[in-house]
């Protein structure tokens, strides 16, 4: 038996656009004037930091809805607990001696150089390729397309999640 491994995307920013119109307009509840209430720059928003993931983009459309006129800035700080709970479950699959160098990659952003976080971190090469194996097999970090020297988070909301612990834990 063989198994196919079918790398999957996000949702493009108008895919976002429409899952968002389902969940904060419904089908039936539409303004009277057919416009939408999740602006251009919100879907955006929400395109970047959930990377087209409908998942999270549900999430943070569920904490949208009892407001009249969501916005990026009445997104809330904190993520909501679906999306922290899913992002927790594959942080655990990195094991506890290497979340160290997760947390300096989180600082370093979005995309970061494994060397870098090598160097900040003092680990020896093959300390770093066991981390990046790890953390590439949990689908935290992934190599960046066209740039195989240069890792990315697989979503900001991910980054997030690792930089936002880090002060929790200390």
């Amino acid at each position: 038996d063989t198994v196919t491994h079918l790398p999957l995307v996000g949702l493009t920013a108008p895919a976002v656009g429409e899952l968002l119109a389902h969940e904060l307009d419904g089908l039936d509840a539409r303004p009277a004037d057919g416009q939408q209430r999740a602006s251009d720059e919100l879907v955006s928003h929400i395109a970047e930091v959930t990377g087209g993931n409908p998942l999270f983009v549900l999430e943070l459309a569920r904490q949208l809805q009892p407001l009249e006129n969501p916005s990026v800035a009445a997104l809330p700080r904190e993520l909501p607990a679906g999306m922290r709970a899913v992002i927790g479950s594959r942080l655990h699959l990195v094991p506890d001696d290497m979340r160290e160098l997760l947390e300096v990659a989180a600082v370093v952003g979005q995309q970061f150089d494994p060397l870098v976080v090598s160097q900040v971190s003092g680990v020896d090469h093959d300390a770093l390729d066991e981390f990046l194996t790890a953390a590439r097999y949990a689908r935290i970090v992934e190599v960046v397309p066209g740039s195989p020297l240069r890792h990315q988070f697989t979503h900001a909301v991910v980054r997030t999640t690792v930089y936002d612990d880090i002060a929790r834990i200390r």
